[in-house]
């Protein structure tokens, strides 16, 4: 037998090995991998929960609690003002690397401080004001600290192409439980409403639900891209939220 021939017993193995291997079955995925679980895994590292505080001054009477309301407010006058601290909570999403969070403008209003917490990070760290448009309702501030680290985020959609039933999901920090999601549909791409008689605004309307503490999270596409953010409910109504949309933000 000469080389060739050799070579070519050999290729020819080869081929049979190959379609053999080709041959074998594959393990189905798990149906349990939905698109949703891929695009949390995606998303849910970039949105941040937010805590804030704020220093309030109130005039509290000293006999607060003995003789009843017209009691209390008449020494209430007398009282010196005092210095208290509130905490709110709310929602972020990071969108640039050395962790730029979009927020809604209410979520740190008045804020003397404010705090974030990353997901799968236990203790929170300090954030700071980077810009703020009222009219919006939009908010950015960074991740405080001179080393800028290189922080999960997520990239802003498009909202001009959305479809009347679309799957979304909402991430947020409802009630301070921490990162928690809701899925839903896109149920009016452009929604406007009367905010007041001089001024109206533009939204995604959508069913997943968004509750206290959501405000300021992201609206995702199953491309795990930003094409809203959460910002307020309809509190007549159940299964009615509403986003900025991401062009608006652009």
């Amino acid at each position: 037998m000469n080389r060739d021939e050799v070579v070519m017993k050999q290729v020819g193995f080869l081929i049979v090995l190959l379609l053999l291997v080709a041959a074998l079955p594959v393990e189905a995925a798990s149906p349990r991998r939905t698109p949703v679980v891929e695009v949390v895994e995606q998303a849910g590292p970039a949105v941040v929960n937010i805590r804030t505080e704020q220093i309030v001054q109130r005039r509290s009477s000293p006999f607060f609690g003995f003789g009843g309301s017209l009691f209390e407010e008449f020494f209430r006058d007398f009282a010196p003002p005092r210095l208290y601290t509130t905490e709110s909570l709310g929602s972020g999403v990071i969108i640039e690397p050395d962790g730029l969070i979009l927020t809604n403008a209410h979520v740190i209003s008045r804020a003397s401080k404010i705090f974030v917490a990353l997901q799968g990070r236990p203790k929170e760290v300090e954030a700071q004001l980077v810009g703020v448009d009222e009219s919006l309702d939009l908010a950015l501030i960074r991740i405080a600290g001179k080393k800028k680290g290189n922080y999960p985020h997520l990239q802003l959609g498009r909202s001009d192409d959305l479809m009347v039933g679309e799957p979304v999901v909402a991430i947020g920090n409802p009630l301070g439980l921490g990162s928690s999601i809701t899925t839903g549909v896109v149920s009016a791409p452009l929604r406007a409403l009367s905010l007041d008689k001089d001024f109206t605004a533009v939204f995604i309307q959508t069913d997943a639900l968004i509750n206290p503490g959501n405000s300021g999270g992201p609206l995702v596409n199953m491309e795990g891209r930003v094409i809203g953010i959460n910002t307020a409910i309809a509190r007549q109504a159940q299964g009615i939220g509403f986003a900025i949309p991401a062009n608006v933000i652009r």
